[in-house]
């Protein structure tokens, strides 16, 4: 069984996930119980640490479309691994803007 466990104050809570799951699904069940404690609300920035920046990026870094082409375009340096951390950025910002107008 897949499950995302959630630490908070010492008490953990694990929840079940879908048979089938991908990136979206695991961080939309994380998001929707982040909501269901109340939470989300207090997401005020997600990060992220990319394998591979190339010469552009060796400093923290706010991530816009440019700078997602760019780790998209650095992808043949870390082939397993900045693809996926394209997946999850992008899986970030659709599971957690559901909620930012709540």
């Amino acid at each position: 069984m897949q499950k995302i466990t959630i630490k908070r104050y010492c008490e953990k809570q694990s929840y079940k996930l879908p048979a089938a799951f991908d990136h979206q699904t695991a961080l939309s069940v994380l998001v929707e119980q982040l909501q269901q404690i109340n939470l989300v609300k207090d997401i005020s920035a997600i990060g992220h640490r990319v394998v591979h920046g190339g010469e552009h990026y060796s400093q923290p870094t706010l991530i816009t479309i440019e700078v997602e082409q760019s780790i998209s375009q650095l992808a043949k340096l870390a082939p397993l691994h900045n693809p996926a951390h394209l997946i999850v950025i992008k899986a970030c910002y659709k599971a957690v803007s559901r909620y930012s107008a709540t």
